[in-house]
């Protein structure tokens, strides 16, 4: 555990610089460095760079489950906000890795079409229930009852 933190003490230098040295930084290259750095304060550093230079969903996505993760919520809703402004997605509660933008953030899930159906599909499923008891009482009736045979000996609790 001392080597690996004295060998990260010595990386961190040379990759930050590294990075840094990037005629265009990439969002994805400071988030995956963030990420190896966990809850540092330098992580922080590279994750608040890493959401200003117009990052993907995926990696906008992994920086706020980060943030959630290390119970830093300020930070997770402000990478949101930024994911909504950035145009990302529509609506900051929302983070599909899929987005379409003609979506409407205010439909609510599943959607009306789906209410006006759910009295006649749990009416369907409850008939379906009763059938399905019906059958598995008919069959335990059918099972021959052989009164020789057991597996537990007589006057056990088996």
């Amino acid at each position: 555990s001392l080597a690996r933190k004295q060998r990260r003490k010595r990386l961190l230098p040379l990759l930050r610089r590294a990075v840094d040295s990037m005629v265009t930084p990439r969002a994805e290259v400071k988030g995956a460095l963030a990420l190896q750095l966990g809850g540092t304060k330098e992580a922080m550093k590279l994750w608040k760079e890493a959401m200003s230079l117009k990052p993907s969903r995926a990696m906008a996505n992994k920086a706020i489950m980060q943030m959630t993760f290390l119970a830093r919520h300020d930070l997770a809703e402000a990478f949101k906000e930024v994911s909504v402004k950035e145009g990302l997605w529509r609506s900051t509660t929302q983070r599909p890795l899929t987005y379409w933008s003609s979506l409407d953030k205010e439909t609510p899930f599943p959607g009306a079409e789906v209410d006006e159906r759910l009295p006649l599909t749990a009416e369907q499923f409850q008939l379906r229930l009763e059938e399905f008891k019906d059958e598995i009482l008919q069959q335990r009736l059918k099972l021959a009852h052989n009164p020789g045979f057991s597996p537990c000996a007589p006057n056990s609790w088996c």
